[in-house]
């Protein structure tokens, strides 16, 4: 296996183009033997000859660094190593959203809609998380959200990665062309009309990933064209209820999320996840993590087994101390280029303050002013409650017998349903050890249970939503129940 050492690094493989350069699979050395594999970018030369720029960059990695979620991909360091600029990340064992199209077309494997629907939620969850964070004054958002920057594990967990990266370039016009020229079309009408890219941007390009995603075709929309019309005549890749069109829930999202208008857009990322997840809730569609697992290795199975037995080769080599020469002289036609200013660092996540200690104590003293509240009025002669009368003891017996009835009816669903959920995720596991090795059953074995873990949290966040139901229907029953009867009206005296 060819290799190249450079700095704390031992380069391993060519993995894909990244916007920003030449991505890597590489070993991060410490005492003379691999730590961790990592992703490893060499930035293009037109980016790295900017020395302003490089500052920049240096500047924001330090603070995107500090985005520590399963939906991004961490950034480990930044900086110059000799005449080269890297980036050091996560690494990532998965495929690109393009990549996963691709061989899903190619393949006629296509994703069904539940676990699209799935995986753009998360998609959307990243986003939003994204925004908890600042650089120079602004919320954080990406600015250029295309299919390479979003990776899919074979363990079914979607990452972001290349976050500010866009905005970082705005002022920069010839090297910011350098990293959109791979992928044009996903250019939106923000990026070239030269507004200033925002949070809407990204609404408007989670918009063309979810419609290429579901319908195979890139989203493209000219000037002129009738949004809605376009996407009532656009075909699902994977038929949904019989129907080859896009449902209307989604029809009415994608038309608010791909408005050339950013203002008629959702008005924040928040906005936009929860509409999406409410569609999610109305279709009752229940795709988990292990279905986007088991999607991903129906798809790339073999992918993932070499890219394990390549790494395990990999991570056991055996690394040869670098040996100090003295430096020679060289002579050159041109001089090389040195950022001392920007030396390789590798980033410490700064420590966010939780806001749960003020969240206690705001309880604190709520509980301790109506503790308070309580032991002023102790001691006034309170009216005793009277024995209810027939009437009232009828209308209690008649809520008890009638929320008894909706809480069996809603206990024997829930557990019937759930019950199914849990046979589908073990079933589904039978199937996929039939024919795995045993390092992959370890590894589908896990995400059976992380999918049962889940599957446990849903079941109890159903269950708390299924008590406040049974008490709005109480106080619903209550309130029918306890209208005081109209008179009959009285004859008039013959």
């Amino acid at each position: 296996m060819e290799t190249k050492r450079v700095g704390n690094f031992l380069i391993f493989k060519e993995r894909r183009e990244d916007i920003l350069g030449k991505e890597y699979r590489a070993g991060w050395i410490e005492n003379e033997k691999i730590k961790n594999v990592i992703s490893l970018v060499v930035m293009k030369e037109v980016l790295v000859k900017n020395e302003e720029l490089m500052r920049k960059f240096s500047e924001g990695m330090r603070e995107i660094a500090n985005l520590v979620d399963p939906k991004v991909v961490r950034v480990l360091g930044f900086g110059a190593i000799g005449e080269n600029v890297f980036i050091s990340r996560e690494y990532v064992k998965g495929e690109t959203l393009g990549d996963i199209l691709t061989t899903s077309i190619s393949e006629k494997n296509y994703m069904p809609l539940d676990i699209t629907l799935f995986l753009f939620s998360q998609i959307a969850s990243a986003l939003e998380y994204v925004q908890t964070f600042k650089l120079e004054g602004q919320r954080m958002f990406h600015g250029f959200l295309n299919p390479s920057d979003i990776l899919v594990t074979y363990d079914g967990i979607p990452k972001i990665k290349n976050f500010m990266i866009y905005p970082i370039l705005e002022n920069y016009p010839y090297e910011r062309t350098s990293i959109t020229k791979l992928y044009e079309r996903y250019l939106t009408p923000d990026h070239k009309s030269g507004l200033p890219v925002t949070f809407s941007t990204d609404v408007y390009s989670f918009g063309m990933l979810l419609f290429e995603f579901l319908t195979g075709t890139p989203f493209e929309f000219k000037k002129g064209e009738n949004l809605k019309e376009k996407l009532d005549n656009a075909k699902l890749l994977f038929p949904y209820k019989d129907s080859a069109g896009i449902p209307p829930s989604l029809k009415n999202f994608l038309l608010k999320s791909l408005s050339p208008n950013p203002e008629e857009r959702f008005s924040s990322i928040r906005e936009m996840r929860r509409n999406f997840e409410a569609i999610i809730s109305e279709e009752n569609m229940e795709a988990t993590t292990f279905n986007l697992a088991f999607y991903m290795n129906s798809l790339f199975g073999i992918s993932a087994e070499k890219e394990e037995k390549e790494i395990e080769s990999e991570i056991s080599m055996e690394i040869i101390p670098v040996e100090v020469k003295e430096e020679v002289t060289v002579e050159r036609k041109e001089a090389p280029i040195r950022y001392p200013a920007i030396e390789f660092t590798a980033f410490k996540v700064k420590e966010r303050r939780s806001p749960i200690p003020l969240f206690i104590v705001s309880v604190i003293l709520v509980a301790i002013i109506a503790v308070l509240g309580t032991l002023l009025i102790v001691g006034k002669k309170q009216p005793q409650p009277q024995a209810p009368s027939v009437s009232e003891a009828e209308i209690q017996k008649t809520i008890e017998q009638r929320l008894s009835e909706i809480q069996q009816k809603m206990k024997e669903d829930f557990e019937n349903r759930y019950r199914a959920k849990e046979e589908e995720i073990r079933k589904a596991y039978e199937e996929l050890i039939k024919k795995a090795t045993e390092q992959q059953k370890k590894a589908y074995e896990e995400q059976m249970k992380k999918a049962l873990e889940d599957l446990e949290k849903k079941k109890e966040e159903e269950r708390a939503q299924q008590q406040e139901k049974i008490r709005a229907e109480a106080e619903k029953l209550a309130k029918e129940l306890s209208k005081p009867s109209q008179p009959e009206s009285q004859q008039p005296p013959a």
